[in-house]
């Protein structure tokens, strides 16, 4: 073995050693394209293998696009696996259907099928790792694409040497050491004319801007790849103090499906801070953060300064809306009640027997206390026979007591509806609607209220205003003990 195949080598188990990617004994699914790359990692992973007693299962997958060539790869695949000592798992997928099927481009369609073959084989071999052979150039390609879609910090750190299973042993060397080093072994590999299609973004960065990084300094992809580490270091202690600012700003609602940013907080924090929180805000809201990019950020961000009910619509149906002293971001789905607005057509009132159960409903807000909660466990009771005082009708927020005798027909727990009004006394009556306009609820939140009503009248909103006409006047009135709790 030559002196730059040794340390070729030792670069990159010095690299896995640093960043802990592989452990003794460990079980390892490969993604084997019949590439350069590929064919280095598999090399590499089998002249470490008995360092590290591995066990090396290779995944090749036929993306069913260039016909003859692609079996051309698959049967190099087959070979050079078996020459290894590896077993190589085979997959045929037609990913130019795939790809309209799931309205995504070819190499978005390759990557999500690969990655899911690559998952599969994980778990049916017991491999705790899965090895891809990204290496440096990769690595500034991946940097460079965010910057011109527009990334924060953490899309400029680029690709980690290990996220979850995913393991990259070859990010700390480039292209070029790859191929001297498959010269040095004298092992050939095949070509995927795709991979210099300028029709692709990263392609195109790949043929033109890096070569032309390079003439300006031939070290370009070392200097890229090391500003990202240095990035990665920074980005450690940036998020430490984003995640206190983002516990201190957001408060998001149990299902992930809404978030509410308290704008003074907001403003109290310097800009690239409070923009970091919106970004994390918008990521408890979806699973991915792919389509979301600066310029949607900074509109969130301006939102700050405008009227109240100013609204922006954003990729995966999420809203982010001006709602008095707070931005709301809400993932716009349809409201999840009845038709009639029931929970379960829920009628509390009149009973034939003075006997109440207790039941359960997902999703309120409470807007006395501003909080969302996941559950709400809700007891009827009939407090008709006990002795009722102003001391014990008040001491407990979450208990309330309601005279019956003046409801017309049956009282039915509910979320609110269009039309509904509630008695304010001497006030006379008041839209539902404008008591959530004076109580200053989102508008995102507005039909997650639990409301007690008959017809459009409502006599309780649940952590909020009761009707004066259901206040408890007399001991003969017919009473409901109606206590709730969130959880």
């Amino acid at each position: 073995m030559t002196d730059r195949m040794q340390n070729f080598i030792k670069k990159v188990d010095d690299y896995i050693i640093k960043n802990e990617l592989i452990g003794y004994g460990d079980g390892i699914v490969l993604g084997l394209s019949g590439g350069a790359d590929s064919v280095c990692l598999l090399r590499v992973l089998c002249l470490l293998r008995d360092k590290y007693k591995l066990t090396i299962h290779a995944v090749h997958v036929n993306h069913g696009i260039r016909g003859n060539e692609a079996k051309r790869d698959e049967e190099f695949s087959l070979k050079l696996a078996n020459e290894c000592g590896v077993s190589c798992h085979v997959v045929h997928a037609d990913i130019p259907a795939l790809a309209i099927k799931w309205k995504m481009t070819e190499e978005e369609a390759g990557r999500k099928v690969r990655y899911e073959e690559f998952a599969k084989a994980s778990e049916s071999l017991n491999c705790k790792l899965l090895a891809v052979a990204h290496h440096a150039n990769d690595q500034a390609e991946t940097v460079l694409f965010r910057m011109c879609r527009g990334t924060g910090i953490k899309g400029m750190c680029g690709m980690l040497p290990k996220r979850d299973n995913i393991i990259r042993p070859l990010l700390c060397v480039t292209k070029g050491e790859i191929y001297d080093f498959l010269n040095d072994i004298e092992q050939n590999y095949v070509e995927d004319k795709t991979n210099t299609c300028v029709e692709y973004d990263r392609n195109r960065i790949r043929e033109n801007v890096i070569p032309e990084l390079e003439h300006i300094n031939s070290q370009s992809v070392a200097h890229i790849c090391a500003m990202a580490d240095k990035l990665l270091d920074v980005k450690k202690w940036f998020d430490q103090e984003c995640d206190k600012a983002f516990a201190n700003i957001v408060t998001v609602n149990p299902t992930h499906t809404a978030a509410v940013i308290n704008t003074e907080k907001l403003c109290e924090c310097q800009q690239v801070a409070a923009t970091e929180v919106i970004r994390k805000t918008i990521g408890q809201l979806t699973k991915s953060m792919k389509d979301i990019e600066d310029r949607h950020i900074k509109l969130i961000y301006g939102l700050r300064d405008m009227e109240n009910g100013k609204e922006l619509h954003l990729p995966y149906c999420i809203c982010a809306r001006k709602e008095y002293e707070n931005i709301t971001l809400y993932v716009d789905n349809k409201n999840e009640s009845g038709e009639d607005g029931s929970v379960g057509s829920f009628v509390i009132w009149p009973q034939e027997e003075k006997m109440f159960s207790d039941f359960e409903c997902d999703g309120v807000y409470l807007p006395d206390e501003k909080k969302y909660y996941d559950h709400l466990k809700v007891s009827i009771r009939d407090a008709s026979s006990q002795e009722l005082t102003f001391e014990n009708m008040v001491k407990n927020v979450c208990t309330k007591y309601v005279s019956c005798d003046k409801i017309k027909g049956r009282l039915v727990i509910r979320r609110p509806m269009d039309g509904d009004i509630i008695n304010m006394g001497n006030n006379g009556t008041k839209k539902l609607s404008r008591y959530m306009i004076d109580k200053k609820i989102p508008r995102s939140l507005r039909d997650r209220l639990l409301v007690a009503a008959s017809g459009n009248n409502v006599y309780l909103v649940f952590g909020g205003i009761m009707a004066k006409d259901v206040y408890v006047k007399d001991k003969k009135d017919n009473v409901l003990r109606i206590n709730y709790l969130g959880e």
